[in-house]
């Protein structure tokens, strides 16, 4: 099984099914969106990317737009990322 598919099949059925009671209900809520915007595909639009990073920048560790555009540069096409 791929790690994605894993995340989709596995991981999240079951923190769904089994609900946090703490702060972090919220964070696995967005990770999990942001799963499935890749399993869509969605990630690879500039539209996509920019959704992700918004989700991930309201996530707990409160990383600054600046450093989320420097870690995906890294892992997208030029072409996604501009300015």
């Amino acid at each position: 099984m791929s790690a994605r598919r894993d995340l989709l099949e596995v991981v999240i059925p079951f923190f769904r099914e089994h609900r946090l009671r703490s702060s972090k209900r919220g964070d696995f809520e967005k990770f999990a969106h942001c799963v499935e915007l890749c399993a869509t595909g969605r990630h690879r639009t500039v539209a996509g990317v920019i959704e992700i990073a918004e989700t991930v920048e309201t996530m707990n560790h409160r990383k600054s737009r600046q450093e989320l555009i420097g870690i995906l540069r890294g892992h997208t096409p030029d072409t996604l990322l501009v300015g």
